[in-house]
């Protein structure tokens, strides 16, 4: 059941017998859609974007994606807002975030968009 955490042991049957248990290891499933970050926000000012967004309960770091309107460009944060700089006053700019893990990343977050300005 996603979102139940669960403990789990190993034995060894060797010779026709088990082992002792091993040390206790807990795991909790989860689905893709509860990793995605959500209230995903962007305020523009002066060349630069700074994009907030709710915290994913065991991420480990975010990625926060910029489109330019050419490309995707990434940058890596382990906290819950990040500024992209050296961004052009007057341009439109589409930003979605995404949680790492447990070794992987979430789908994207909602987009929002910022427009630079002076």
């Amino acid at each position: 059941i996603n979102g139940k955490k669960y403990a789990f042991v190993v034995k060894a049957y060797v010779n026709g017998a088990y082992s002792a248990n091993s040390e206790i290891v807990y795991a909790t499933p989860f689905s893709a859609e509860d990793i995605i970050p959500t209230d995903v926000k962007a305020g523009a000012g002066d060349t630069k974007v700074q994009v907030k967004w709710t915290a994913v309960a065991g991420a480990s770091s975010y990625r926060v994606m910029v489109w330019d309107g050419t490309k995707w460009t990434g940058y890596n944060t382990t906290s819950t807002s990040y500024m992209v700089r050296d961004l052009i006053n007057g341009k439109k700019y589409a930003f979605v975030v995404k949680a790492y893990v447990s070794g992987t990343y979430s789908a994207n977050s909602e987009i929002v968009y910022a427009t630079p300005n002076a």
